[in-house]
């Protein structure tokens, strides 16, 4: 594993390696279709094509719009999505 990118979206912290991401939402955040986007611009800029990985670290409590996952499903190069919750609770929230 190389270097890494770190991004502040605002919303959330990305941590970009060479064939996945590390997303961490801010505590109280919502993240919806907007702040989807900001997902969608960074995995243009660094893996344009390339299998990619995606990892929620869940360090904090927020909110997800369901829609959020149709859209992310519609990028091509995502090969993988995994959920690392904090605790109990957010892992039946996973699960839902």
């Amino acid at each position: 594993m190389g270097m890494f990118h770190y991004y502040d979206i605002g919303h959330a912290e990305v941590f970009v390696f060479d064939n996945f991401l590390i997303k961490q939402v801010k505590e109280g955040e919502i993240f919806d279709l907007e702040e989807t986007n900001y997902l969608k611009l960074i995995l243009e800029q660094h893996f344009n094509g390339c299998k990619i990985a995606y990892i929620s670290n869940r360090v904090t409590s927020f909110s997800v719009d369901p829609l959020v996952y149709k859209e992310i499903e519609k990028i091509s190069n995502l090969v993988a999505i995994a959920v690392i919750p904090n605790n109990e609770k957010m892992l039946k929230n996973v699960k839902i």
